[in-house]
């Protein structure tokens, strides 16, 4: 009230000194007398003073708000007012930890990748480097003879490598971060060390030579024959280009016996080669690394692999060498279509991944093509798991850059193949998810980064469509994309801030902050559309709210949530319509089909979710100081419900119901009978520590409802198998 007043006579004091100071002007007058002396044909001078804008400030947006502004690039709505607690989550701002982390991998990329201005001065010096790299070859006779004499001996053409590496150099510092995608693919071909200028020379492969080969690389690991091999395996690869047709190579392959033995060498013999002439691992500075419980590779230790093989004496002449045989490897990736092989060569890849991160552009090309593999839908899971297991060897032993790649490609890989359409995707979708919360381990602080970006996306488009209301803001919501993107995020924080915690403290203290908006989300997309109809969408969500509560320990109240589709006036105010329709399965619907509203069929089909459901929560308090407290409004409802609708209409679920009922009521007996021994609480209610260990030495997969749960998720499961065991059969059988 007193700064109402003080408002209110300020502006009245304004109004009476803007009367007594007007002044009417008359045309072509001043109202003001002019004091200065001026001199005739002059002007006469006056204070210039600005004028005072009568309009209020513009708006100052917050720090917190320009910052989400500049991050995300998302337009808000200041016109929309909202208490929600969402709100709260999009006008927040990323954690000073990510940020940090990515100018850091900013940093680390702008180091890998040169500018354009420094490669434009590199073009201009070139000439000049390749007239040093002969003097070069005399300095290294002069100062390591030894060395000299052993390549001279075994291998005299590799001291004309010095000419093209140089070339290579320039050729890898070119590549950068901004590259389209076209050009990064017009530039992976590499200029063979040598080639022939005639076709009849070039040496037809014959087994005998093979095996010579064979012999010397695993006795001696002769550079000469390392050479060779490399030469014709990338021959024998291109042989099937098109758009290398008119290179002709120093070999060629004919006969599918010798194909097939060539590229067992290349795949099992060449890499333990390399790795002898350019090792890639100092045992005596990562002795401290391998004594971890955890045999994560650290940032320090990529760097330290990527150091002790670029300061390895024999790299500047074997480069060239090593990045022909690298492109040829991914050629033979790209070409493969049978997926044993694809599997094999695949887990090959395991003992070159390091040499990746010396040629940023082929780790890219790599890691796009793994993730392609990842996610074709194919009939054999293998692939799927092979590509994703070297999609993290690469990302473990490389770059920042690819890490962000690797994790970024493999969310959105799986959100765009998470379409379900039918039971039998639902394993693969699964295998997909659990794969991509593996890779997520390797990402460290970073993971912080990626899911904030992500969980927004998905807040936004829930708060678009909570304002809005439309038929397509709904379907923004309501596919199977967003539901598996929540299913994802809810598998991802339940297990690195609940399953797997004591691993990572750090980790779950860095992600324990996006649970809160996380379960935000699922419940208000589960109460978006209330209806009959998409009851299979809550199960969902109630699903994903069940395994954040048991993992994290959370207390999320589910039960109210559960009680309402019991109390819907489907079930209490008309009765179902008899159907011979098949039994329905909620886990590959998100709506209920138009056939099966209000049907028999359909609406059994929900108690049995709702069941299962609710003995699933209750387990995980099953062993809760407060669970009979807990359980006296969910028996209420459930005894009402028996009474006013099972006895009428569903008579086989009042039963069902009643068993439920007895277990929930014998668990709460043995809860209460332990709390009322004496001398066993001497603790309060505000004591959560010692209400947390209450009953900690008591065994909960032996207590009633937690043995009910577990029946009717081991009867479900073998249904569900059974299901797809016969679908499968009859997919053999056509």
């Amino acid at each position: 009230m007193k700064a109402k007043k003080s408002t209110r006579k300020f502006n009245q004091k304004a109004k009476k000194a803007s009367i007594k100071n007007y002044k009417p002007e008359i045309l072509g007058t001043s109202n003001k007398t002019s004091t200065n002396k001026t001199t005739p044909g002059t002007t006469p001078k006056s204070k210039s003073r600005k004028p005072r804008s009568k309009e209020p400030k513009p708006y100052k947006e917050s720090k917190q708000e320009k910052l989400v502004k500049d991050l995300f690039n998302a337009e808000e709505d200041d016109s929309i007012d909202s208490e929600d607690d969402l709100d709260q989550f999009l006008k927040s701002e990323v954690d000073k930890k990510s940020k940090n982390s990515t100018k850091k991998n900013q940093e680390d990329s702008g180091e890998e990748y040169a500018d354009y201005n420094n490669v434009k001065v590199k073009e201009e010096t070139i000439s000049k480097e390749a007239d040093d790299l002969m003097k070069d070859i005399d300095e290294l006779k002069e100062k390591d003879p030894e060395f000299y004499q052993f390549m001279k001996e075994n291998d005299p053409e590799a001291l004309n490598f010095a000419l093209d590496s140089g070339d290579e150099e320039l050729e890898e510092n070119s590549d950068s971060e901004n590259d389209s995608e076209h050009e990064d693919e017009e530039d992976t071909e590499i200029k063979d060390v040598e080639k022939t200028k005639d076709v009849s020379n070039a040496i037809l492969l014959k087994e005998e030579m093979l095996d010579e080969w064979e012999k010397s690389l695993s006795e001696t690991n002769s550079a000469r024959v390392l050479k060779n091999v490399i030469l014709a395996f990338k021959s024998a690869v291109q042989s099937d280009d098109d758009k290398d047709q008119n290179n002709v190579y120093k070999y060629k392959v004919r006969g599918e016996g010798e194909f097939h033995k060539l590229m067992m060498i290349s795949m099992t013999q060449v890499p333990e080669a390399i790795v002898h002439h350019i090792p890639y691992v100092a045992d005596e500075e990562l002795e401290p690394e391998k004594n971890k419980a955890n045999s994560k590779k650290s940032s320090k230790t990529k760097q330290l692999e990527k150091t002790v093989i670029e300061s390895n004496k024999k790299w500047k002449h074997m480069k060239v060498l090593v990045k022909s045989y690298l492109s040829s490897f991914l050629q033979v990736v790209q070409q493969q279509s049978d997926t044993t092989m694809l599997c094999f060569v695949l887990n090959q890849s395991s003992k070159i991944n390091p040499y990746f991160s010396c040629f940023p552009k082929l780790a890219r090309i790599f890691s796009r093509e793994l993730l392609r593999l990842f996610g074709t839908n194919s009939s054999d899971d293998s692939v799927t798991v092979a590509s994703l297991l070297a999609l993290r060897r690469l990302a473990a032993s490389g770059s920042p850059t690819i890490v962000d790649l690797a994790l970024k490609g493999v969310y959105l890989t799986y959100v765009r193949n998470s379409n379900i359409s039918g039971i039998h995707s639902l394993s693969r979708i699964q295998l997909m998810r659990n794969c991509g919360v593996e890779l997520y381990e390797i990402g460290g602080k970073t993971i912080y980064q990626h899911a904030f970006v992500y969980i927004r996306q998905l807040a936004i488009h829930l708060r678009n469509s909570m304002h809005v209301k439309t038929k397509e803001s709904f379907r923004a919501i309501y596919n199977w994309q967003f539901i598996n993107s929540l299913r994802f995020w809810t598998e991802l924080l339940s297990t690195y801030c609940g399953d797997r915690a004591d691993e990572n403290p750090e980790l779950c203290d860095l992600l324990e902050p996006l649970l809160y908006p996380l379960i935000q989300i699922i419940t208000g997309v589960s109460r978006l559309i209330p209806t009959a109809k998409y009851f299979p969408l809550r199960t969902h969500c109630h699903d994903m709210l069940i395994r954040l509560s048991g993992a994290t320990g959370i207390f999320i109240p589910v039960l109210p949530s559960l009680i309402s589709i019991l109390n819907n006036p489907d079930f209490t105010s008309r009765r179902p319509s008899q159907s011979t329709l098949k039994q329905i399965d909620q886990s590959v619907y998100i709506k209920a089909p138009k056939q099966y509203e209000h049907t028999r069929v359909y609406l059994e089909a929900v108690l049995d979710k709702v069941i299962e459901q609710i003995a699933c929560y209750l387990s995980i308090h099953c062993t809760s100081i407060g669970f009979p407290d807990l359980v006296v409004p969910t028996l209420v409802s459930l005894k009402r419900w028996r009474k006013k609708v099972g006895n009428k209409s569903f008579a086989k679920h009042n039963v069902l119901f009643g068993k439920l009922i007895e277990k929930i009521n014998s668990n709460s007996t043995i809860i209460t009978k332990e709390r009322n021994k004496p001398n066993t609480i001497t603790f309060g209610p505000s004591n959560f520590a010692s209400a947390s260990l209450f009953m900690a030495s008591s065994d909960p997969e032996k207590m009633p409802i937690r043995v009910y749960a577990n029946s009717i998720l081991k009867i479900n499961s073998i249904k569900r198998s059974a299901v797809i065991s016969a679908i499968n059969s009859e997919n053999n059988e056509d």
